[in-house]
């Protein structure tokens, strides 16, 4: 059976956002997790960067750390070097290339669905750690409660191009059971929104909140595909 050609074009509508002053709900979330002495004095990566969203959080809120961004999108970091002082910025891609620098905090936030396999994104990440026993890697996005992993593309109805990319729902017992092979510490945390998201007509890839009998909401996108958000804390040093 040929292989599915897919790409991922889909992140080019943070061109069109400023959130920068209104940071996510799950940064905030995030953020509550850290050591703070740690990350204030620490060397920080954040893998997927975009245009220097979670960044920016994190310079208004860690003035004393060394940041520094990396994306395989050179239009998405010609805006984050624009409007994020203080930060460096690289093109890179954690599987094809090197970085000789390691990091106290990786962060990984929505990207790692792109992947086909959990240790084509986690791997390089512990690669990138100092080896130390206070080094955590935290990966948010959507982990399936199910014990299934499901591989995902998406393409509108009615053309032959290439399938988009970046919606790969992984369960939380691979991701536990991956990490309990390798001897790490891992944990994972459930993330609930607070806030409506209302659908985007013009963009149905784009994720949005339903409001539930139990006064929780549903993200969803026009997939149909439920987000069930939280994020992993590892640790691959004792």
């Amino acid at each position: 059976m040929k292989d599915i050609e897919s790409v991922r074009t889909h992140d080019k509508f943070y061109l069109k956002e400023d959130r920068k002053r209104t940071p996510k709900e799950y940064f905030k979330f995030i953020f509550k997790d850290l050591d703070l002495n740690l990350a204030n004095n620490g060397k920080i990566l954040d893998v997927g960067c975009s245009t220097g969203d979670f960044l920016w959080f994190l310079k208004e809120n860690l003035p004393n750390a060394e940041l520094i961004g990396i994306d395989v999108d050179e239009e998405l970091l010609e805006r984050a070097r624009k409007e994020v002082t203080g930060v460096e910025f690289i093109r890179a891609n954690i599987i094809e290339d090197k970085l000789d620098q390691r990091f106290d905090l990786v962060f990984m936030l929505g990207v790692h669905s792109i992947f086909d396999k959990i240790e084509q994104w986690l791997d390089p990440m512990v690669d990138l750690l100092k080896e130390s026993k206070d080094s955590v890697i935290y990966v948010f996005g959507f982990f399936n409660p199910e014990d299934l992993d499901v591989l995902i593309r998406s393409r509108p109805s009615s053309t032959e191009g290439a399938w988009e990319a970046g919606w790969n729902l992984y369960s939380r017992k691979s991701v536990l059971d991956y990490c309990g092979q390798e001897g790490w510490k891992c944990s994972f945390r459930e993330f609930q929104i607070g806030i409506d998201i209302p659908k985007n007509e013009s963009d149905p890839l784009r994720s949005y909140t339903v409001m539930m009998e139990n006064d929780k909401r549903l993200v969803m996108n026009g997939m149909q595909l439920v987000q069930p958000f939280g994020f992993f804390s590892i640790q691959p040093y004792k």
